[in-house]
């Protein structure tokens, strides 16, 4: 039966013109045109919320251990921030081996944040001096978004006097590349003041962190805290990803709760994740899905609707085909498959168009960012794209049951004709 439905679905031709054509035409855009929306939705959801996790984890660790009283670690520092006293941990091998231990892969970084005051002869910024000790890719948040000078090797003493400024700092105290200014410490109740040179200017887009972080070298921020080798003010851990934040938290802190019990660590602590200092991101983002479920539906809504009302159409124009197929023995079943087939070819010609244009487009846009944004308002300068292979696969299989349900409804009113009227039919 089936073999017989398909042989009748491929010699029924679907450029006969007139309202066929046009039906089918109608069918072919708005299916190919829901498809494309559909890719477009989930590529450009998945690279924006990569790109925006990834900005985020270059200025926020999955988890952060802090002295167990420290001064506020905000993206905004206050006037009084810097006038409270300096809290350090100290990062032993003991404190690496326990953490170790309960996460074998974790990525242990010591932080140095230092707050003090940028002052040029006009104007003046809070900001907050940032350092890190033993892991060098830290820095690449600010490494790749260099837009001004050179990125200076903070590793090597020669650079202990260069600092990377935000071009939102540098335009706020009108500073370029090479120049010379200031900085006032307050730590522990000591006043204390150093010159730096601007090596380099950088830009994120990520406003909140830019207008407040400088990246220093962690010889030129020890010997402005009077910090020991082994002392810092926290300690970024990097587990398994972001997802899994609050349990490498909950690992870290059995890991701290272990140590201070058997007396190996002296000092105390606090703990914070990425989802608790980066909430508002990690939100707004989570709010982005919603928009992506509402295009998925209005546009499989759309594409439903195309293809009902082309059937139709298609079935009235083949009124008198149907009459002659029930004429001469063909079955209910029969006819319905038929127009099922019919209406599947349709439906492929349209995903193939869909598919063909969406993945083009999008390649397009990830080669050549043709499409670009407000950093400011999207803290990304262009539409980021990236491509969820398994998501789409899904979406496609996806139109295609979905295809084949609603084809159902006008492919049974073609087999409920009766074929007297139908041999009548005008």
């Amino acid at each position: 039966m089936n073999k017989l439905a398909l042989y009748l679905a491929r010699k029924l031709r679907l450029n006969t013109g007139g309202t066929t054509l046009s039906a089918i035409i109608i069918a072919v855009c708005g299916i190919a045109l829901a498809v494309m929306i559909m890719e477009f939705s989930l590529a450009v959801v998945t690279g924006f919320k990569y790109e925006i996790r990834q900005k985020l984890s270059g200025f926020e660790a999955e988890v952060t251990v802090m002295p167990g009283e420290i001064y506020p670690e905000t993206n905004g520092i206050e006037e009084g921030d810097i006038t409270q006293n300096l809290a350090t941990v100290e990062l032993t091998s003991q404190l690496r081996s326990l953490i170790k231990e309960e996460l074998p892969d974790a990525e242990i970084t010591g932080v140095i944040a230092v707050p003090g005051i940028l002052k040029t002869k006009d104007n003046f910024a809070a900001q907050r001096f940032t350092a890190y000790t033993d892991n060098p890719s830290a820095y690449d948040i600010g490494r790749t978004s260099i837009v001004n000078g050179e990125w200076p090797d903070f590793s090597d003493s020669s650079s202990i006097n260069n600092i990377v400024i935000s071009s939102f700092t540098a335009s706020r105290l009108n500073l370029s590349c090479s120049e010379r200014v200031d900085a006032v410490f307050m730590i522990n109740g000591k006043l204390r003041s150093r010159k730096y040179t601007v090596a380099a200017i950088y830009d994120t887009g990520f406003k909140d962190y830019d207008r407040n972080i400088i990246f220093a070298s962690p010889l030129a921020l020890r010997s402005v805290a009077h910090l020991a080798s082994d002392r810092v003010t926290r300690i970024d851990i990097s587990g398994p990803g972001i997802d899994h934040a609050d349990i490498t938290e909950q690992k870290v802190r059995r890991a701290l709760a272990k140590g201070v019990y058997n007396q190996e660590l002296t000092d105390t602590y606090s703990t914070d994740s990425i989802l608790g200092s980066g909430a508002v991101y990690l939100n707004w983002l989570s709010l982005i899905d919603t928009n992506v479920i509402v295009i998925l539906v209005l546009m499989a809504c759309v594409a439903g609707f195309t293809l009902v009302s082309s059937l139709f159409l298609i079935i009235l124009e083949r009124v008198r085909t149907i009459g002659i197929l029930r004429s001469v023995g063909a079955s209910g079943s029969l006819v319905r498959r038929t127009f099922m087939f019919m209406a599947m070819r349709i439906t492929l010609y349209s995903m193939f168009i869909g598919n063909a244009l969406g993945l083009g487009l999008l390649y397009l846009q990830k080669t050549y960012s043709i499409v670009n944004l407000d950093a400011t308002m999207y803290y990304l300068d262009t539409v980021p794209v990236r491509f969820p292979w398994g998501e789409l696969a899904i979406l496609n299989a996806a139109v295609l049951i979905m295809a084949w349900c609603i084809i159902y409804i006008p492919a049974g009113y073609a087999a409920r004709l009766d074929p007297t009227s139908t041999m009548r039919f005008e």
